[in-house]
């Protein structure tokens, strides 16, 4: 029994075939958070687009693709 570090469960990469825990990109990286807080300051409806666009998504630790991913048991 493998122990999940992140909450989330295992997800597999469909670019690379990644298989293991995945990071959410928008709550988990620095970049994505300050592109919605300064979206969210100055433009408040891209700010809100961006946020949910984002929202969600998990980045894959081997390539970077994001989005790109499914869930596994």
């Amino acid at each position: 029994m493998s122990i999940n570090w992140y909450g989330k469960g295992n997800r597999r990469c469909l670019i690379c075939g990644y298989k293991g825990p995945m990071k959410t990109w928008l709550s988990n990286y620095s970049l994505p958070q300050l592109i919605a807080l300064i979206g969210l300051l100055c433009y408040f409806i891209p700010g809100v687009i961006f946020i949910l666009w984002g929202w969600g998504k998990y980045k894959c630790p081997d390539c970077g693709a994001l989005g790109k991913n499914k869930k596994y048991d």
